[in-house]
């Protein structure tokens, strides 16, 4: 199946949550009009509702007194520090921080995909998707460079699948049946990318760091938190 190689390197939840079911599939493909991805289907059943690659995040002040995010992940071997006002970080050996990470601490995800059975409607396929939809349908009409693609339902238009911590846009591109749909991502700040590959096999390239995006860092961590 084309969601194997993503298998040996993204763990599956024991007890994966809103995975679905064959009549709800049904149900979902009626109200999209589309039958969805075989792949997509199979890593929802597989994995459910959550967010892949794990960031520790804490607000905090640098050395200097300046806001800054404090974002580690168990690949990283130092803190990564992001000063409120850039998106650009440098390195800080986490013996320079003495602060202790406590409650008011959050864990997020990277990359959140979208679930077509999610309870939540901000991780929902058919709500966070669509209004996705509405988001980007906007920045066309007003910047339309922004946005080169026809968007669902226009034909080989672009349906989301997931949405990045940096609001960057992962999409599906709708071209022929679904089996062939390829990944476009539209980037916050880093622009447009096109892969011509299905949604797990580059879920794969990206933890296996055979990926070349703008979006995925390389030191991604293939961690899935429900």
């Amino acid at each position: 199946m084309v969601i194997d190689p993503l298998l040996t390197v993204l763990k599956t939840p024991i007890a994966p949550r809103e995975v679905g079911s064959t009549v709800g599939w049904g149900d979902v493909g009626r109200r999209i009009g589309e039958v969805l991805p075989g792949d997509y289907m199979k890593f929802i059943e597989l994995y459910g509702t959550g967010t892949i690659g794990g960031w520790l995040t804490a607000r905090g002040k640098s050395r200097a007194g300046q806001s800054c995010v404090f974002v580690a992940g168990s690949s990283l071997p130092k803190f990564r520090v992001f000063p409120s006002n850039t998106r650009s970080f440098r390195r800080l050996d986490p013996a320079t921080n003495p602060r202790r990470l406590a409650a008011r601490d959050f864990h997020h995800g990277l990359l959140r995909i979208l679930n077509a059975f999610a309870s939540n409607p901000h991780q929902n396929l058919l709500v966070a998707g669509f209004r996705s939809l509405a988001g980007l349908r906007a920045i066309k009409r007003q910047l339309p460079d922004e946005v080169p693609f026809p968007l669902f339902y226009e034909p080989d238009g672009l349906l989301p699948w997931g949405i990045s911590i940096d609001s960057d846009i992962f999409c599906w591109s709708t071209r022929g049946l679904s089996g062939h749909w390829t990944v476009v991502i539209i980037g916050r700040h880093t622009g447009n990318e096109e892969f011509a590959m299905p949604m797990t096999q580059f879920l794969f390239e990206a933890l296996a760091g055979k990926l070349n995006s703008r979006c995925i860092p390389r030191d991604i961590e293939a961690t899935f938190a429900s």
